[in-house]
């Protein structure tokens, strides 16, 4: 929250997290909207009636899917408009900041939008492993399945399957995701966002759609920061081979 001191300003954030974004502009409108138990505030300076409409409706069939899939959290969503125009777009768990985004060109390329907004909105679920090193898979390559989930629901399985099969061939020559350099690695957004992901699908294969998401929300629930303890559910919820042949995975492929 952010509330006025005797000596300047105060601002606070109920979340662990390690920065806390400030947004300030004269000319910024607020666009709200109810999404379950929360509230969607959208922010910008430049977006339309029907812009507005239809990102509010997109962003509201995201969460209510997530919701369902890992775990309610009932928390605020924000989607702030920047003016930035390089660096792109990046969430934390209060928002999402939308750098170079082009509202005029939401409805030709409302696909590739959903995927982007899926898989920084998914974050306020997979944000707990260390962003520093290897473990981020655990954070990247799951928002990542999730935004591609998404596009399988909303879009249909076609659009799923192209997209995936472009991150089966991004990731030929690329190191096992176990222990890989996350800050030195020249391939480390392929390793995170193509690789992590058809692992995720091949684990989605072989125990089936209702168990993996089941496996998720655990994944939240018990509050899985480290791949180690990622491995023990998967062990406890499917088996010591299913372990095994996961672990193999991460370390070779």
């Amino acid at each position: 929250g952010v509330r006025k001191t005797e000596t300047g300003w105060s601002v606070d954030c109920p979340d662990p997290t390690n920065d806390i974004v400030i947004c300030l502009a004269e000319d910024l409108r607020v666009h709200e909207s109810e999404i379950a138990n929360s509230r969607l505030r959208i922010y910008h300076f430049s977006f339309t009636d029907s812009t507005l409409e239809a990102l509010s409706s997109d962003i509201a069939v995201i969460i209510r899917s997530f919701n369902r899939w890992f775990a309610a959290i009932g928390r605020d969503v924000n989607i702030v408009e920047s003016r930035r125009e390089k660096g792109g777009g990046y969430g934390r768990i209060g928002g999402i900041f939308l750098g170079g985004f082009d509202g005029g060109t939401y409805m030709t390329g409302r696909e590739s939008f959903n995927r982007y907004l899926a898989h920084e909105l998914s974050h306020q679920w997979w944000h707990r492993a260390p962003s520093t090193s290897w473990e981020d898979w655990l954070n990247e390559s799951f928002a990542e399945y999730s935004a591609l989930s998404l596009i399988r629901e909303v879009y249909g399985t076609e659009s799923f399957n192209a997209r995936l099969e472009k991150k089966k061939n991004e990731i030929e020559g690329t190191s096992p995701i176990w222990g890989f350099d996350r800050n030195g690695d020249p391939d480390g957004q392929k390793i995170l966002y193509s690789k992590g992901p058809v692992l995720l699908f091949r684990l989605e294969e072989r125990i089936g759609r209702e168990r993996f998401l089941r496996l998720c929300s655990d994944i939240y629930k018990l509050d899985i920061a480290f791949t180690e303890d990622f491995l023990e559910l998967l062990e406890d919820s499917e088996g010591v081979q299913a372990r095994i042949w996961f672990e193999e995975m991460l370390k070779t492929l």
